[in-house]
């Protein structure tokens, strides 16, 4: 298992994955297999108040916990995190690279990726072009715990990036 973190909704005091699955609570320290939701007519699979997204399945991790191409939209036109959401720790499922892999599926960025869930591992993965750290997507996960806004922002500076604001909106 490998380290790498995970922006989730915390809701009194439950953590929520952001988009797909988004009321189900997740358990810290419990192994979480990602799980395959049923895809719409086009393909796609149906997120929480964003309507559809690209069928990708598994958990979406990044390797630093900076997510400055999502977030609550502000009057000056950035991206803020939204203030109902918190950075954890997790561990990831590392026995197999897939990258390799997912880039064969396609010559376009946005298509190397699978759509059904893998197996006992992980692959990088290009969510969007405004992404400032990489992203992968796991098989399983175990959520250690809740970043605190000092520790994101830490981990964020050692690494040479500015942590993303969090909304007050």
């Amino acid at each position: 298992m490998k380290k790498a973190y995970k922006l989730f909704r915390y809701i009194k005091g439950e953590l929520f994955p952001l988009y797909v699955y988004a009321n189900e609570p997740v358990i810290l320290n419990t192994y979480l297999y990602a799980k395959a939701p049923e895809p719409t007519e086009r393909g796609k699979v149906k997120a929480r108040k964003l309507g559809e997204l690209a069928y990708r399945p598994g958990w979406h991790l990044t390797t630093l916990p900076l997510a400055n191409h999502i977030g609550k939209k502000q009057p000056n036109g950035k991206l803020y995190q939204a203030k109902d959401t918190v950075w954890c720790e997790v561990e990831y499922e590392d026995e197999n690279d897939y990258t390799e892999l997912a880039k064969a599926q396609s010559k376009d960025p946005k298509k190397q990726c699978f759509t059904h869930l893998i197996i006992n591992g992980f692959y990088y993965y290009t969510t969007n072009a405004s992404a400032s750290v990489p992203w992968l997507i796991s098989s399983a996960i175990i959520v250690r715990r809740i970043l605190t806004n000092e520790e994101v922002a830490k981990i964020c500076r050692d690494n040479g990036f500015e942590p993303q604001p969090i909304s007050e909106i």
